[in-house]
């Protein structure tokens, strides 16, 4: 059973939202045995994207959600979306993201992201 809002989101897409994520973990387990892989992926992409706008003040919730998404999930699009988008804080994400999953294979397209910013300059990536 899948209980939607009008506008057919779920518990996860209201949760997402809280800045306190209270009851996340137990929530989380209850809607991963109802929903499909692909909509909890992407509503904590959404979430983790979110964070990196404010990573300073949003890191504790970043790295909770974290460890429950796949980070190789739609072709490995959180890590581009951290290389494009979080400048002064990329490589303090990234050691993040790699000290709590240290398995992380980088997809082709991550590698094309990395290239083409450390030809900008970006060096202190490598």
């Amino acid at each position: 059973l899948i209980v939607r809002d009008n506008e057919g989101k779920t518990v996860l897409n209201h949760l997402r939202k809280s800045k306190s994520m209270f009851y996340f973990d137990e929530i989380f387990d209850i809607l991963s045995n109802t929903l499909n892989v692909h909509e909890i992926m992407t509503a904590l992409l959404q979430r983790m994207i979110k964070c990196l706008e404010d990573w300073r003040s949003s890191k504790t919730v970043f790295m909770r959600i974290i460890g429950y998404y796949d980070v190789n999930f739609n072709n490995g699009s959180l890590f581009n979306t951290i290389l494009h988008n979080a400048e002064a804080d990329t490589k303090e994400i990234i050691r993040s993201v790699l000290e709590d999953k240290p398995d992380i294979k980088l997809t082709e397209s991550n590698w094309n992201v990395l290239v083409a910013k450390t030809a900008t300059g970006r060096t202190g990536l490598i």
